[in-house]
């Protein structure tokens, strides 16, 4: 995908692409974002409300977030920037994860 203007934007000014799935509670699974034109920042919300953020995961500035999911339905996933403006092509998968 690609973070341009005209996107959905955050509040504080970071473009966004919005994603959703079904997911069931105890399943685990993994989101992951990397980018090579910006900072890359995830969003996970919960069918309640709950979010989960992360800005940089174990390799500098991609994102991953790997959890156990605490509740059935539809989860909602953003893809946006650390910085407000950013923008630039990206690799996103949510996916089961061990």
């Amino acid at each position: 995908g690609s973070l341009q203007a005209g996107d959905d934007q955050l509040s504080s000014g970071e473009y966004s692409d919005s994603f959703t799935f079904v997911g069931r509670r105890g399943q685990r699974i993994a989101a992951e974002l990397t980018s090579s034109a910006f900072d890359a920042y995830l969003i996970l919300r919960t069918p309640g409300g709950e979010q989960i953020d992360n800005d940089d995961g174990e390799d500098g500035t991609n994102s991953r977030i790997d959890t156990v999911l605490a509740e059935d339905g539809e989860y909602e996933v953003q893809v946006t920037s650390y910085a407000p403006g950013e923008t630039g092509s990206y690799r996103f998968s949510v996916a089961p994860s061990m």
